[in-house]
């Protein structure tokens, strides 16, 4: 488990190290660390990362959909509203 942490963090540092020499432009690496929160049910973390992500690529489906789950979890429900909004916008199948 020591072992599974420990890769954990280290992927971590390297999806922020990524964001930083992107220029912060990167919205893969900020995806992938907000999910990486979600998965350790670090919620409001989550949020913050996916709200980065989506400022730099506000099409990704996915990530509003995430975004609004994760509001959901902390409560933010009013909050959580325009991101699931945003992807049935995106696909109106949704």
């Amino acid at each position: 488990l020591g072992e599974l942490c420990s890769d954990a963090a280290e992927a971590d540092a390297l999806y922020e190290r990524a964001w930083v020499l992107s220029g912060r432009r990167y919205a893969r690496a900020r995806r992938l660390q907000a999910q990486a929160c979600m998965r350790r049910r670090d919620l409001e973390r989550a949020c913050t990362l996916f709200e980065e992500a989506l400022a730099v690529n506000a099409l990704s489906t996915s990530s509003w959909f995430s975004l609004g789950c994760a509001l959901m979890q902390t409560g933010r429900l009013a909050d959580a509203l325009p991101a699931f909004t945003r992807v049935v916008q995106l696909e109106p199948e949704s």
